[in-house]
C-alpha cells in the first residue's frame, strides 16, 4: 500500500489510520469490503464499475444492520479522492466499512461504522490480465454454503476465513485454488473468484443466489453474449468441470484465469479456438477504455492524465 489512504472522512497517511485492538470486525470478522480496480489509459484514469461495487458494498454492510455515517456519494468521492491524491494511475481499492463495537460486546451493539479506503499501485501487475499460467484446482470436502441469504451473497470478512483455511490446505498439496461444494454437491465458486465453464460454445456459471454477486463475472456474461456465445446461470457439478471444454475462474483481483487441471485431471480443450482467451481479450479492452461499447462501465477520474 502506498501514498495515503481515506479514513473517517480524512485523507491520512496509512500510519494515521489506526483502529482499537478492541474493535469488534477484529475479533468477528464484522468487515464489509470491496476491491476496485482503476485503470491509466490512454485518455487518463478510469475506475471500472464504481458504481455496482459500491451498491454490492452497501448491500453487503446492510446484511448485518450496519448504521453507517456516509452515503454510496461520499465513499464514491473518497475513492475518486484518494486515487487523485495518491496519483499511481493504476490501482487496485479496497473500501472497508466495520462497527467500532468493542469485543466484549458480542453479537455487538448498533455503533456508528467506520470507513476507511486503501489503494494499492498495480501498474507493474498489469500484465498478469492477459499472461497468467493457467490454474490447478482441487475440489475441497469442506463445504460453501454455510450461509444463507443475505450473508451467502454479502462480502464480508468473516465469510472468508473458510476460504483462507481450504486454500492453505489446497497449496500444500500443490493445488493453486480451490473449488467450493454445496450441500446438493453443486460448484459455488472458487477461494475468492467466481467460476465458469466453457461447453460447445457457451459459458456457464453457477447460480448467484449461493454465491457472491460477481462484478467482474457479470462482466464476463454481458461480454459473452455481445459476442454471440450462449450463457447460462444455473447449477454445475464436479463432472460438468471434467466434460468442459475450458474452465475458468474471475474476479477484480484477478481478471480471468484460465485452468489446467481439476483433481489432477487435465481440462482438454477439443476446439481449435479458446472462448476463455477471447473473453480475456475483451475485458482487458473494456477496462482499459479501449471498446467504446462498455464505456458505461469506466468512471473517469478528474485531473488526471491525458493523452
Amino acid at each position: 500500500m502506498g501514498g495515503q489512504i481515506w479514513f473517517d472522512g480524512k485523507f491520512r497517511a496509512p500510519s494515521d489510520g489506526m483502529i482499537a485492538l478492541s474493535t469488534h470486525a477484529l475479533h468477528y470478522g464484522t468487515c464489509a469490503f470491496e476491491g476496485i480496480l482503476c485503470i491509466r489509459g490512454r485518455t487518463g484514469d478510469e475506475l471500472f464499475r464504481l458504481g455496482e461495487h459500491t451498491d454490492r458494498l452497501f448491500a453487503s454492510a446492510a446484511a448485518l444492520q450496519f448504521c453507517l455515517p456516509y452515503s454510496k456519494e461520499e465513499i464514491n468521492a473518497a475513492v475518486v479522492g484518494l486515487v487523485q491524491k495518491n496519483g499511481s494511475g493504476s490501482c487496485y481499492i479496497r473500501p472497508l466499512l466495520f462497527e467500532d463495537a468493542g469485543y466484549l460486546e458480542f453479537p455487538g451493539r448498533h455503533a456508528k461504522a467506520h470507513a476507511a479506503v486503501l489503494s494499492k499501485d498495480i501498474n507493474s501487475q498489469l500484465l498478469r490480465f492477459q499472461m497468467q499460467k493457467k490454474l490447478k484446482l482441487l475440489v475441497s470436502d469442506e463445504l460453501r454454503s454455510c450461509y444463507a441469504g443475505e450473508l451467502a451473497r454479502a462480502k464480508l470478512s468473516g465469510r472468508y476465513l473458510h476460504s483462507v483455511y481450504a486454500l492453505r490446505r489446497a497449496r500444500a498439496k500443490g493445488y493453486d485454488d480451490v473449488i467450493f461444494l454445496d450441500q446438493d454437491s453443486n460448484i459455488t465458486e472458487a477461494s475468492a473468484a467466481n467460476v465458469f465453464v466453457v461447453t460447445g460454445g457457451g459459458v456457464t456459471t453457477p447460480e448467484s443466489d449461493k454465491t457472491i454477486r460477481g462484478i467482474t463475472q457479470s462482466s464476463v456474461l454481458r461480454i459473452a453474449g455481445d459476442l454471440g456465445h450462449p450463457t447460462r446461470v444455473g447449477p454445475m457439478s464436479v463432472d460438468d468441470l471434467y466434460a468442459a471444454d475450458e474452465v475458468f475462474l474471475t474476479s477484480t483481483a484477478k481478471g480471468i484465469v484460465s485452468v489446467s487441471h481439476i483433481n489432477g485431471r487435465e481440462i482438454v480443450n477439443k476446439k481449435r479456438t479458446s472462448l476463455a482467451k477471447e473473453l480475456r481479450s475483451c475485458y482487458c479492452a473494456a477496462i482499459c477504455g479501449q471498446d467504446a461499447k462498455y464505456s458505461q462501465w469506466l468512471s473517469r477520474v478528474p485531473g488526471g492524465i491525458r493523452g
